[in-house]
């Protein structure tokens, strides 16, 4: 896997650093297929972890169920405290250095050259966690600067020391547990297997969004050839984008507002408008009609908080978060992590105990319900919430 990472990583670099406006259409096109083929690559990674990591998460549930003699809240304890990622990811590294720029922009009380510096590391690091599969924003010292003045009006200083602390206990508490469990060497093994699954889990979406904001110049460039925008190009698949030709904005358009792909054997049809809702008739995707005013999903972080639900449905939509307020989306990503520092407590459609929102709710200490499956259909803008992550409820108050 490392070696298909570094592979990758390098030619996406490679790219970026390439003046692509001397290339042919053809040179252009070829230096795509080598980047597709390179992902192909790396893509049997992207789904391994996870199947390897359920078979994991079993072996430790039917571990804990004879050890607690089918005791729910201590088989949950347990398996919330041993299912930590085996290595700090590139989220909880990039919350550790906004907050010492934000400390240190509290005390300059202006932008240093030696903090511009620092930014100018941080954004190259770390910008392309807003950015997901060529959708986002690739985070710029504007974004940077933006979140370190709100956060220095954040205590900035206790927020590090209770991150700090929260990732140093989790160590602890994880230590503990293998003490007091005292598991047969297999048993340890699995578990260890599992943190370093967990760790994966976040790590190969990370390499395969960094290849893609590394490449953004081609597809730029590829769109500049056939008059269209990055965005517009994005929304085509790859057999399009190869023709070179324009393909009509309506199309494109339709597109955005959402599609539906669908594939049988080898032949792919998109869906836009009101043939997106005659397949969710015809695969049965849709909610119950009847009222819904309480939501069950799963506790991944204790807590309880009350506030106005904001759902996102894209990156873009994270502008909406003001502080206090209730995130509700299908799956959190790393782009949303600004959002997440601003509200109280986290709401998703999907995700176990090892997603994103899980670990970024326990790094931040705020409550968080995954897996709800119709949070983002049934919440609605605006609407006063209550997030009980004690019993995993979500209520609707207003």
């Amino acid at each position: 896997m490392k070696n298909k990472e570094k592979e990758l990583l390098q030619f996406s670099r490679q790219i970026q650093r390439s003046d692509l406006s001397p290339l042919s259409n053809n040179q252009l096109k070829d230096l795509l297929k080598q980047w597709v083929n390179k992902i192909y690559l790396f893509l049997p990674f992207l789904m391994m972890p996870i199947s390897i990591e359920n078979y994991l998460e079993k072996r430790l549930d039917s571990f804990l169920r004879k050890k607690f003699k089918e005791k729910g809240e201590l088989i949950k304890k347990y398996k919330f405290i041993l299912s930590i990622p085996s290595k700090t990811n590139l989220q909880l590294l990039e919350q550790f250095s906004i907050l010492k720029l934000a400390k240190l922009y509290k005390k300059e009380k202006r932008i240093t050259k030696k903090l511009e510096k620092l930014i100018k590391n941080h954004v190259e690091k770390f910008g392309c966690l807003g950015f997901r599969y060529g959708y986002g924003k690739i985070w710029d010292k504007r974004d940077v600067i933006k979140r370190i003045k709100w956060l220095s009006r954040q205590n900035p200083e206790k927020r590090y020391r209770d991150l700090k602390k929260a990732k140093e206990k989790e160590e602890e508490e994880f230590q503990k547990a293998i003490k007091i469990l005292n598991p047969d060497k297999t048993t340890l093994l699995n578990i260890k297997a599992l943190t370093e699954y967990i760790y994966l889990r976040t790590f190969r979406t990370n390499v395969l969004n960094i290849a893609y904001a590394q490449i953004k110049n081609l597809i730029t460039e590829i769109g500049k050839r056939i008059g269209l925008s990055f965005e517009d190009v994005n929304h085509m698949i790859l057999p399009e984008v190869l023709l070179f030709k324009k393909i009509n904005p309506k199309v494109i358009n339709a597109r955005k507002k959402g599609f539906a792909l669908l594939k049988i054997k080898d032949k792919v049809k998109i869906y836009t408008g009101k043939n997106i809702e005659k397949l969710r008739k015809i695969y049965k995707l849709g909610i119950p009609e009847e009222k819904i005013s309480i939501l069950k999903g799963v506790s991944a972080n204790k807590g309880i908080a009350k506030g106005k639900a904001k759902v996102l449905k894209k990156p873009e939509d994270v502008i909406k978060i003001k502080k206090g307020d209730i995130l509700v989306t299908s799956m959190t990503t790393p782009e949303f992590v600004p959002a997440m520092e601003k509200a109280s407590a986290f709401v998703t459609d999907e995700g176990g105990v090892t997603c994103h929102a899980a670990i970024v709710a326990r790094e931040m200490k705020k409550p968080c319900i995954i897996g709800t499956k119709i949070a983002t259909k049934v919440l609605k803008d605006g609407q006063l919430v209550e997030v009980d992550a004690n019993k995993g409820i979500v209520r609707i108050i207003k």
